[in-house]
């Protein structure tokens, strides 16, 4: 138990603690974000697809049923692959997807950015004390 005596190595190891949980923390704000994100993009995208549909005509039953199916039964991919869109499209050719693409780039940049900080704050408050 001399580990916990010593002022360095108890401080040093609450420091890591700190650290586990600011990235924890910032992991779960992350996973919040992204999955808001995709809310969104999913929204975005069937909104548009809805309101294209209704102004070539398609009964709004039809759309409804559309929207809420969740499986496909093959046609739908095999219609997709016709218009180009697989899953090695590029993102960019993808509007609702590149939106989804740059939030997750500035929420990753900013959290990386942010832990950084904190990190070099952590460093300097240490090296400080130990002067």
């Amino acid at each position: 138990m001399s580990f916990w005596r010593e002022k360095q190595s108890r401080h040093f190891f609450l420091g890591l603690i700190a650290l586990s949980i600011l990235l924890l923390g910032f992991g779960s704000l992350l996973c919040i974000g992204q999955t808001q994100a995709a809310k969104e993009m999913l929204l975005s995208h069937d909104s548009a697809v809805a309101g294209s549909l209704l102004d070539q005509g398609v009964s709004p039953d039809i759309i409804a049923s559309a929207v809420a199916n969740t499986q496909d039964d093959g046609q739908g991919k095999i219609f997709l692959t016709q218009l180009g869109y697989t899953e090695e499209t590029s993102a960019r050719f993808l509007p609702a997807v590149s939106g989804f693409e740059a939030v997750t780039f500035r929420a990753v940049l900013f959290g990386t950015l942010s832990f950084l900080v904190i990190l070099l704050a952590l460093c300097c408050a240490f090296f400080y004390q130990k002067r």
